[in-house]
């Protein structure tokens, strides 16, 4: 049974809801496929992240995990919900939610690829990066007192971010990284997960050293340079983070293409 106090109904592409179900209803469904379809869908990824944590508590930090404590059942249940209103594969191509949509799975993409070169947990990094910017769906989320964050202006990560994709701009405090995190911590997500969201800005503004937080940071940065494209490679350049973990600008930067896919 979905818990009554799920995450609120969000945007969602309606192609991914249509692959998963047309999967669910195969004889024999297949997981990898149904991890495929919840791993391209930021929305559908925090309500299954959120029955498997209401389930198992604090225990499952990305889709594949929730996937493999979840009966089939309680996967229909999921995907049977009110989710939100749907959008179409190239409707709406200018978008807000398109953009951001894309947007989420590429820095997804770039975060796992980076944490597999550093030997570190990659579904995690891309459970981070798919749902780093989930508050920017939810401009009520001003109102909760709660989630008001302490950040008076925008980092040099957020700016580049909102140069980049200049739509984010009009989105309510879409510069704030901090409210993601906050709002995985209210849907009960692990702590893992919301503590990753919520260091990726300032990897050491807390005396915990996260090295995920600094992947999921130059994951975003990045995501945003190859937006503005190759000539401003080296604009914010987050020197000291990609030191921290032993990485030069070549290795965030001239990875093999299919890397990035």
């Amino acid at each position: 049974m979905i818990p009554t106090e799920s995450p609120p109904m969000l945007p969602f592409f309606a192609g991914s809801l249509a692959f998963l179900h047309q999967e669910l209803l195969a004889r024999r469904p297949r997981m990898e496929r149904i991890n495929q379809g919840f791993a391209n869908e930021p929305v559908l990824s925090t309500r299954l992240l959120f029955l498997a944590n209401q389930q198992w508590p604090q225990s499952c930090l990305h889709v594949s995990s929730a996937l493999a404590l979840l009966s089939l059942d309680d996967v229909r249940e999921a995907l049977s919900a009110r989710l939100g209103s749907p959008y179409a594969n190239g409707v709406h191509a200018d978008s807000h939610y398109v953009v951001w949509r894309r947007y989420s799975i590429q820095v997804a993409r770039v975060a796992r690829s980076l944490a597999r070169d550093l030997y570190l947990n990659e579904q995690l990094a891309y459970s981070a990066g798919l749902l780093h910017a989930i508050h920017m769906l939810m401009p009520q989320v001003e109102s909760a007192s709660d989630i008001q964050p302490k950040q008076t202006q925008p980092s040099d990560l957020a700016l580049l971010r909102e140069q980049a994709f200049p739509l984010f701009g009009l989105l309510l405090n879409a510069h704030c990284f901090k409210k993601s995190a906050a709002l995985m911590r209210q849907w009960q997500l692990p702590d893992g997960l919301s503590d990753v969201i919520k260091d990726c800005e300032k990897p050491f503004d807390d005396e915990i050293f996260r090295p995920l937080a600094a992947v999921l940071h130059l994951a975003i940065w990045r995501v945003c340079i190859a937006s503005l494209g190759a000539a401003n490679s080296t604009l914010a350049y987050p020197a000291e983070i990609a030191l921290s973990l032993g990485m030069d600008m070549d290795m965030v930067l001239h990875q093999e293409p299919i890397r990035w896919k």
